[in-house]
């Protein structure tokens, strides 16, 4: 639940989430997510990368078919983070998202233009 909630006050170039969470797991937040995201922030999709040790190919498609923007197996090396540091995709994103949020960097910028 922490997870969700820090998503829905927050935004960030990229979100790992776990597939097996305590309380509340990986496809769930991420479905309860996306539906929010719909309805109170359609200006900016959050990128998800969903991870997991134990993830088979049908967990792998489930989780994209709930809204997650890609998947890595566990563990994540340091490689694999610096190939998505260096993703375009990434960085268009980062780029959206700091257009955003503005010179000052938080939220406020986004509530003043969404409410345009």
């Amino acid at each position: 639940l922490e997870g969700l909630e820090e998503l829905r006050t927050s935004l960030f170039d990229v979100v790992f989430c776990d597939f097996l969470m305590p309380v509340m797991d990986g496809l769930d937040c991420v479905l309860q997510y996306r539906e929010w995201e719909q309805a109170h922030r359609p200006f900016f999709r959050q990128y998800i990368i969903g991870m997991s040790a134990h993830a088979s190919d049908r967990d792998t498609a489930k989780g994209l078919e709930v809204g997650m923007d890609d998947f890595i197996p566990k563990p994540v090396t340091y490689k694999k983070l610096g190939e998505l540091d260096k993703s375009e995709k990434l960085k268009v994103i980062a780029q959206k998202l700091d257009d955003l949020l503005g010179p000052e960097g938080d939220m406020e910028a986004i509530d003043d233009s969404s409410s345009d």
